[in-house]
């Protein structure tokens, strides 16, 4: 710590325990008093950060449930339940969370990684690493665990997509009228898995043959920002005819009433993937990348291709670039 002298008063500049370099006016004109300031102030931050409360893991599971009720889209509340449940499996939920480790969350990592992606395991990491952030500003630690551990370095593999005869070949093997309806609805927009669970009827536009996907009071998107698909013509067809006999809901996609869950929808589509004998890897957000894939093998610009799928930044759609090797080989043959 150090003090600056400004119009006349001493500043004391600290690091607090983020490294993060931290002031406050000692309000002495005086370098002595701003010194016993100084000595005081830190004491009296240190008694602070020795007086944390104690609270287990299990119990600030359901604080920061409650917690996120009113801050996150219902779809990421899901994700932080579960990231949180998972965790769990490597330690026990009475632990004080001031004495979990990075040992621990190492412990988790190596778990994850014989079940999900890279990319799925950072997901965890990163919703973990907020929480506990969260748990410093609520008085319940002082340090941050999860900020020791370095996040995984994702391989970029190709997407695995499925074709057309794929798709129909798995959706014979569906009983769920509903659930036919939205396995090709998801392949002929490329809308993620959220998106199509908390899409409402009023932002399909049935005469200008769109769909907008925007924020509402219970979802946000990933790029939290709108975009607009244009409605296929099968897409279009099977929802004239869904919203016929469907619930009188806001929600486009409902059974009884309610919401179909994201776990729902993803084990009964696995379960028709491996009855269809396609490609055992496919999995729902394969329908997107089969939409995206699709479009580059007709041409589309990536640009384009991005904008359809909502992407932030075109470098997430350079996987894709891939499918477009004859179009760099036809351009590289313009030379002779």
């Amino acid at each position: 710590m150090y003090l600056v002298k400004r119009n006349k008063v001493y500043h004391l500049f600290y690091w607090d325990e983020q490294h993060k370099l931290k002031s406050i006016s000692t309000k002495c004109t005086l370098k002595a008093e701003a010194n016993k300031f100084a000595v005081q102030y830190l004491k009296d931050l240190q008694e602070k950060k020795n007086k944390i409360e104690l609270i287990t893991y299990a119990e600030f599971k359901i604080f920061y449930k409650e917690y996120a009720l009113s801050r996150f889209a219902k779809s990421y509340q899901e994700f932080v339940h579960y990231a949180f449940e998972q965790f769990e499996r490597v330690i026990s939920g009475e632990i004080l969370l001031k004495d979990i480790q990075p040992y621990h969350i190492e412990k988790f990592i190596q778990l994850k990684l014989t079940e999900a992606k890279e990319r799925i395991v950072n997901g965890y990491l990163r919703t973990l690493q907020g929480a506990f952030q969260r748990a410093i500003e609520f008085g319940y630690l002082n340090e941050n665990a999860f900020k020791k551990v370095k996040k995984l370095k994702p391989k970029q593999n190709q997407p695995i997509f499925p074709t057309k005869d794929d798709l129909t070949k798995i959706i014979e093997q569906e009983s769920d009228p509903l659930l036919k309806i939205i396995y090709n609805f998801g392949f002929y927009t490329g809308m993620r898995m959220g998106e199509i669970r908390f899409l409402k009827w009023n932002s399909i536009d049935f005469n200008k043959n769109q769909i907008t996907i925007s924020n509402h009071e219970t979802f946000t998107t990933k790029s939290k920002s709108s975009r607009i698909i244009p409605l296929h013509k099968i897409v279009r067809r099977e929802l004239l005819q869904y919203k016929k006999i469907s619930d009188v809901t806001d929600f486009v996609f409902t059974k009884n009433g309610k919401q179909l869950t994201k776990d729902y929808i993803s084990t009964r589509f696995k379960r028709a993937v491996n009855n269809s004998k396609v490609c055992k890897y496919l999995h729902f957000h394969s329908l997107r990348h089969g939409f995206a894939s699709n479009l580059v093998l007709k041409g589309v610009p990536l640009y384009n291709v991005s904008i359809l799928l909502g992407h932030a930044d075109i470098k997430t759609t350079q996987i894709y670039a891939h499918l477009r090797s004859d179009d760099l080989r036809n351009a590289v043959e313009t030379l002779d």
